[in-house]
């Protein structure tokens, strides 16, 4: 706990302020502050520094992170596929319009309307793909909106902007709607 000299309190330093230890709270309660608000009041009781079993020889400070081995399953994209949607977008997000630049060039996601894999098996493949920028792709994905048939966005306000050449699967649309998005 560090103490402070502007409060009036006999516990309080003349100036400054000073380190009083560690606490620990043992109570605590709600009551009502001066000001008719609720407010939480705790009871703290100092901790004994030579009850604490401190090893300091095992500092971390200067440690790397341990390292283990993990052996994953992963579905196979097809990459180029990803490309071609972001290609046809120039890289911008179809549902608010923003490129995301980065010094390396420019940033966003291919995100598949149906998710691909058990038990949804929606298909690796252009019609079931949008382009996005992080952010309305993680939204999609934890069911935030979703996309009428119409191409205007269900949850959020907004329609999606959608290439001459970038066909859809309604389908995918209606499985997004159906499985992942609800009204209530």
């Amino acid at each position: 706990m560090v103490r402070g000299s502007h409060h009036l309190s006999n516990f309080s330093p003349q100036a400054g302020y000073r380190y009083d230890g560690l606490y620990k709270i043992t109570n605590y309660w709600q009551e009502t502050g001066q000001d008719g608000f609720k407010i939480w009041r705790f009871k703290l009781e100092r901790i004994d520094p030579t009850s604490l079993d401190i090893d300091d020889t095992s500092s971390n400070v200067d440690k790397s992170p341990g390292r283990t081995t993990i052996t994953t399953s992963r579905l196979i994209r097809d990459a180029a596929k990803a490309t071609r949607v972001k290609d046809m977008y120039n890289n911008k997000c179809q549902i608010c319009g923003i490129t995301i630049n980065t010094p390396v060039g420019p940033y966003c996601e291919a995100g598949h309307i149906k998710p691909l894999g058990k038990p949804h098996n929606g298909h690796d493949n252009e019609s079931n793909m949008l382009c996005m920028c992080p952010n309305h792709h993680k939204m999609l994905d934890y069911h935030v909106f979703t996309i009428g048939d119409d191409l205007n966005l269900i949850g959020i306000k907004g329609r999606i902007t959608l290439h001459n050449d970038h066909n859809l699967d309604k389908e995918c649309l209606k499985y997004h709607r159906e499985h992942f998005y609800s009204l209530e």
